[in-house]
């Protein structure tokens, strides 16, 4: 039996943040994950499909379960237009939503969109919850590096994405490229749940062993151990 049977409201005459914002608060009143789940599906209804001929490899949103294809386009008003499509209905409604809020939006307002922006929709049910999150993660990441592309082809650069990688010192983490950008994130976690995970640690008389290889260049592991062994001594770091 579906829980909804009203068509969600889009209107792509309002801003982007107003759009955002109107997402957010109507997942956050459907306190039932299959609720919002349902809600997903009402969205995926109402995205259009991509026609085979752009099912293609090149249009494909990497690190999703489902299989995602995704297209973009600059405007000759200099606005951003998406499409996008996948095998999952439930991934579906993740494209449209994201469409619903970005579509006709300028580039660099797409730019500045954060996945933090979209956590509070909080669509998941038990196990799956990871996995969605991904799914918003990788299509607001495909979307940002598509605008890329495309304004460094019209400027007259190189549209290629320069190759991820990260730089860890002993000072700072520096990265290059989206997904490296993203797994930076990781490494620099909040230090108030640090923190917590610290002194939960040491009320339990719990220990945690840290390695790290590294060849003759390898000073800044050497003083993040140092550093660590000084501000967690219960954890031993090697």
């Amino acid at each position: 039996v579906e829980r909804f049977t009203q068509t969600p409201e889009i209107n792509f005459y309002e801003d982007m943040s107003t759009r955002l914002n109107k997402l957010l608060a109507e997942f956050k009143v459907l306190e039932d994950p299959r609720d919002r789940v349902m809600r997903l599906l009402d969205y995926s209804s109402l995205l259009p499909p991509l026609p085979q001929s752009q099912r293609i490899t090149l249009n494909r949103v990497m690190g999703c379960t489902a299989q995602v294809w995704l297209i973009a386009k600059l405007g000759s008003d200099g606005r951003m237009y998406f499409g996008a499509d996948s095998d999952s209905k439930i991934t579906r409604g993740f494209c449209s939503c994201l469409i619903s809020c970005l579509n006709g939006s300028l580039p660099e307002e797409v730019l500045k969109v954060k996945i933090e922006d979209l956590s509070s929709i909080n669509i998941g049910v038990a196990g799956g919850a990871n996995s969605r999150a991904n799914t918003w993660h990788n299509l607001l990441i495909s979307m940002q590096k598509r605008i890329r592309a495309i304004l460094a082809k019209n400027s007259g650069k190189s549209p290629v994405e320069a190759f991820p990688s990260l730089l860890i010192t002993a000072e700072d983490i520096s990265s290059q490229g989206s997904f490296a950008e993203a797994q930076a994130k990781y490494l620099s976690p909040d230090a108030s749940k640090v923190a917590d995970l610290v002194d939960a640690l040491k009320e339990k008389q719990i220990g945690a062993p840290g390695t790290f290889l590294h060849g003759s260049g390898g000073s800044g592991c050497s003083c993040s151990c140092q550093t660590g062994v000084a501000t967690y001594p219960h954890f031993r770091f090697t």
